[in-house]
């Protein structure tokens, strides 16, 4: 009888058979929508930053550009709205500091909220800048891209 005993190595082997292939078909698409979801959170996320940078850098710009400005040329006080891509001084500025998206996408509203742009009247500067951001993983789910805005409020300068 010794002889006749099949060992249970070999039917644990068949019984098996298939179950890691199903496991990764089941595991691997997860893994890699947790993966890409983190790429996308860190691109938005360093979308989002290069958006502040903007906003930040074309109100340095304007407020050197008040009234007083005869060598950079006056800016406002009228209120500017346009994208990257408009041609305009501030358009180009922007375009140039923000390279990743595409120029036609980058809006941009460059506004004096008190009507003027002296220093000594404590005149002010609005800038606000707005981007879409379309995230991958969300693109194959057919979500809608998000608009990331930041924008700035500074006392003009010069």
């Amino acid at each position: 009888m010794r002889g006749h005993c099949v060992p249970r190595r070999s039917t644990r082997r068949s019984d098996r058979r298939g179950a890691s292939a199903i496991e990764s078909a089941f595991a691997l698409p997860v893994f890699l929508l947790i993966v890409l979801g983190a790429l996308d959170l860190g691109l938005a996320v360093f979308r989002q930053h290069q958006v502040t940078a903007t906003a930040h850098f074309i109100a340095r710009k304007a407020i050197v550009h008040g009234s007083r400005a005869s060598k950079l040329g006056v800016w406002g006080p009228a209120t500017r709205i346009g994208n990257a891509a408009d041609g305009s001084e501030i358009g180009n500025l922007i375009a140039s500091f923000m390279p990743g998206p595409q120029a036609s996408q980058i809006t941009y509203e460059v506004a004096w909220p008190d009507g003027g742009n002296e220093p000594r009247d404590n005149h002010r500067l609005r800038v606000r800048i707005a981007v879409n951001h379309q995230p991958i993983v969300t693109s194959i789910f057919g979500v809608a891209p998000m608009t990331l805005r930041s924008g700035v409020t500074t006392p003009i300068a010069h």
